[in-house]
């Protein structure tokens, strides 16, 4: 019913004077000069009526006949009057056709792109431009990806000709890419395995490009086992100005332990080798696996044999390794849950090597002033230290959570047999703002959600979760790490094969906004209690365009006061550098447990489904998009009342994405598209038959009168013209 006959929107002046409805049928003698012009150029001149004509004036002109035939695509040199749809036909009885006769539709008169028809500008009321391009004020400029009152997706800036150049030529099944950004001082950084390249985003333009600083990196010569025949990357990252200089330095480590420090790196320029180095003293088939910043200048670097080293850049670059107690303290900390993978026969450089390194709270000890608690994650177990820039670092514990972690999971499983295989896997960690360490895992087998099928299909899946853990004391052997909380997200995957396809995890501000990165994807979820939000920002070429890195705001400065909105900046190697933004604030007074609108779970989905029909109908159409709009045939909601709603906010002019003021024929012409949009997003994904029958009529009636308000204005222009 929405592939209906096709018929020109260009129309001649003097065939739409007849759709403006008389208040009695009085009619104009003899048309205006410049009318009787046009109608000269015609083949078939009729005359029409014309309701700003005095009683005085009219004479008498025959009826005009109605056309016998169903519409076509017409010339302009003979055209039949095509009949008014809806309610302009009732007022003019005369126009209609005959019974049998087919009508053409409204709609089908402005679903196709016009033919090019070189006529003469005087002689052409109507155009074929289109408005799917006239965004409101926020979305048009090009950076605005998607937007709503929960979250928006935006570009920042360009990236260099030379980072273009890095990632088009990428094969990401054989070579690894990491990136990062620096949301306080604008920088942002992308590495391979010779060189980085560091570029600021914030100062580029519409017309320049940013300047890019390419650094020599130290190359791999060996190829440790865990590799998997790919060389592991270095460890590099962004040194925050310092007082006497406005742009940041680069510290860089290559996974055999050679360190290098570049005070700025404008140094890039005119002198890439002036750099300070020094040798990290590692074990043999030891290699570096972890680096992040505690504080001011201090770094912490994790190894594959579970080891920490302590970076300072000032007054010099000097490392030193954090030692923690032997003897009876280890046999201790064996007590209190730590195991050795070797004794279990688990792959000791996989269970053993340090994944992430993030700083605590900050503590004060006798030796000084100010210290700063380290939580080191391994595949295994999790460390904890106390960590000074100058003074003897302190080993609080380290604890098996990998067990717990895991019977947790089993716990919650249903009637699965809880003594059968299930993979789980750490992935990552960070700190929150009330103490707890927030765990990204994954999870894989046939007690996973779901089941397995008879093949065991379902084994391949990967689900993730967030494992909330809590120092709590009381513990046999003292303090112990507890699991408080499980959050499980609903996006899934399947294992990637390309190197670096771990997602990461991202608490700005300690959280509660919980950012996970995929290779593919960002997911944005809280860690309010009862809170059900859950975001996904799918990249739409997904082959190609990966994400590499990211960066936080804030910088891990945690604000005592929850943050009305959280934002993380990501690198991707096609869409160049998002910046995603969750409103907090908003998440938890609309589906928070103290909201005072009680809205049961289906009217919930359903808006949940309006939002997502909406950014498709009001963002999938820019050109260049990256995201995907993609919407699943296993969806939520009540597909007939979210089109529904939508459509009459579009119809309405209410929808919060139509600009307030913008001219009367762009409007129409502009929610006229939108309108169309909704039935072709529909049908692209597939879920037609989960529309009813009534809705269709009525999504198609929305776009009928629509297009017969664009003809009610054309009249108008035509006459007042």
């Amino acid at each position: 019913m929405f592939t209906q006959p096709r018929t020109s929107t260009k129309r001649n002046a003097a065939q739409f004077s007849a759709l403006q409805p008389p208040a009695q049928p009085i009619f104009n003698p003899a048309p205006p000069p410049q009318q009787q012009q046009q109608l000269q150029q015609l083949q078939q001149p009729f005359p029409l009526p014309n309701p700003f004509a005095t009683e005085s004036s009219s004479s008498a002109v025959p009826p005009i006949a109605p056309s016998s035939g169903p519409a076509t695509t017409r010339s302009l040199a003979s055209d039949p009057l095509v009949e008014p749809v809806s309610f302009i036909g009732s007022l003019y009885p005369d126009l209609r056709r005959p019974k049998g006769t087919q009508r053409p539709s409204a709609l089908a008169r402005w679903s196709e792109k016009e033919e090019e028809h070189h006529v003469a500008n005087d002689a052409i009321i109507d155009d074929t431009r289109t408005t799917m391009d006239i965004e409101p004020s926020y979305a048009q400029s090009p950076t605005v990806l998607v937007k709503d009152e929960k979250h928006m997706v935006e570009t920042l800036g360009k990236m260099p000709p030379e980072v273009l150049e890095v990632f088009e030529n990428a094969d990401f099944y054989q070579s690894a890419f990491a990136a990062r950004v620096e949301p306080a001082h604008g920088y942002a950084l992308v590495w391979t395995k010779s060189q980085a390249l560091v570029w600021s985003y914030e100062r580029s333009t519409p017309h320049t490009l940013p300047t890019c600083f390419i650094f020599p990196l130290s190359t791999v010569t060996f190829l440790p086992p865990q590799s998997q025949f790919v060389p592991p990357l270095p460890l590099v990252a962004l040194v925050p100005p310092s007082d006497s200089t406005h742009e940041p330095g680069l510290l860089a480590s290559s996974p055999e332990g050679e360190l290098r420090y570049w005070d700025a790196v404008s140094l890039a320029l005119s002198s890439p080798d002036r750099y300070r180095g020094v040798r990290l003293y590692l074990n043999e088939g030891e290699t570096v696996t972890a680096l992040n910043s505690i504080g001011t200048g201090i770094y912490i670097i994790g190894t594959t044999h579970s080891r920490l080293l302590r970076v300072t850049l000032a007054p010099s670059l000097a490392c030193s390794a954090l030692t923690r107690p032997v003897g009876v303290f280890a046999r201790v900390g064996n007590l209190l849950g730590y195991r050795d993978p070797e004794a279990a026969g688990e792959d000791t450089e996989v269970s053993k090597a340090v994944i992430a390194i993030v700083p605590g709270n900050r503590v004060e000890l006798r030796e000084v002033k100010i210290a700063r608690e380290v939580y080191a994650l391994t595949r295994r177990t999790l460390q904890k230290w106390i960590v000074s820039k100058n003074t003897v670092e302190k080993f609080i514990m380290e604890q098996d959570i990998l067990t717990p972690i895991r019977d947790n999971i089993l716990s919650n499983v249903g009637d699965a047999d809880p003594t059968r295989d299930l993979k789980v896997t750490l992935l990552d960690m960070d700190y929150g703002r009330e103490g707890q360490i927030v765990v990204l895992v994954s999870y894989v087998g046939n007690s996973a959600r779901g089941g397995a099928t008879s093949t065991g299909a379902v084994d391949e899946v990967l689900w993730y979760t967030l494992v909330i853990l809590e120092l709590r004391p009381g513990g046999p052997w003292g303090d112990e790490f507890a699991v408080v909380e499980r959050i499980d997200l609903k996006h899934s995957s399947y294992p990637d094969l390309r190197p670096r396809s771990n997602p990461i995890l991202a608490l700005p501000n300690g959280g509660p906004a919980a950012f996970v990165v995929f290779p593919d994807a960002i997911v944005m979820r809280t860690l309010f209690k009862g809170v059900l939000y859950e975001e996904e920002v799918i990249l739409k070429n997904r082959q190609s365009d990966r994400v590499v890195g990211l960066g936080v705001d804030k910088d891990r400065t945690w604000n005592p006061e929850i943050v009305p909105t959280a934002q993380v900046l990501v690198v991707a190697s096609g869409s160049g550098i998002l910046k995603c933004e969750m409103a907090v604030e908003v998440v938890r007074k609309e589906m928070g447990e103290g909201t005072t609108q009680a809205i049961d779970m289906q009217a919930r989905q359903t808006l949940y489904l309006k939002s997502k029909l909406e950014q498709a109908v009001f963002f999938d159409n820019k050109q260049r998009n990256p995201l995907s709009f993609d919407l699943t045939t296993e969806f939520d909601g009540n597909l007939n009342k979210a089109a529904l709603d939508l459509s009459r906010e579009i119809l309405e002019s209410t929808s919060k994405h139509i600009p307030a003021v913008m001219d009367i024929k762009m409007s129409l012409r502009e929610r006229l598209n939108r309108l169309k949009s909704i039935i072709k997003y529909i049908d692209a994904n597939r879920i037609m038959n989960k529309l009813s029958l009534d809705s269709r009529y009525q999504l198609c009636w929305d776009a009928e009168r629509m297009a017969a308000a664009i003809d009610l204005w054309n009249y108008q222009n035509s006459v007042m013209g």
